[in-house]
C-alpha cells in the first residue's frame, strides 16, 4: 500500500487568506456604496396614494433583503479568511512541536 503524503504551503494559505479578507473589505465598500446610492433615489415612488404606499413597503423590504444578503456574503468571506488563517497554525504547529521534541530528545542523549 502506498504511503499517503500531506503537503501544505503556509505562505500560500496566508496569501489566500489575505485575498479573501480583501474581498470582504471590498464587499463592505460595495455595501456602503449601495446604501449611499439607494438613499439618492429614496422617495422616487412618491407618497400619499395607494400605489406609492405599496411601493414604499416593497422597496423597504427589497432594500433590507439586499443588505442582508450582502452582509451574509461579507460574513462568509470574513469567516473563510479567519479559518484560513487558523489553518496556517494547524499546519505549522505540529511541525514546530515535532522539531521541539526532537531537539529535547537530542539534549537527553
Amino acid at each position: 500500500m502506498r504511503e499517503v503524503e500531506y503537503q501544505a504551503d503556509p505562505a500560500g494559505i496566508r496569501s489566500g487568506a489575505r485575498e479573501v479578507e480583501r474581498l470582504a473589505s471590498d464587499t463592505a465598500r460595495l455595501i456602503d456604496r449601495f446604501v449611499a446610492d439607494y438613499e439618492k433615489t429614496a422617495g422616487w415612488q412618491g407618497s400619499g396614494d395607494a400605489l406609492a404606499d405599496q411601493l414604499t413597503v416593497a422597496l423597504a423590504a427589497e432594500r433590507a433583503d439586499i443588505l442582508d444578503s450582502c452582509l451574509g456574503f461579507q460574513n462568509v468571506l470574513r469567516n473563510l479568511a479567519d479559518a484560513s488563517g487558523r489553518q496556517v497554525s494547524d499546519v505549522t504547529q505540529p511541525v514546530h512541536d515535532a522539531s521541539q521534541m526532537i531537539h529535547e530528545a537530542h539534549g537527553r542523549h
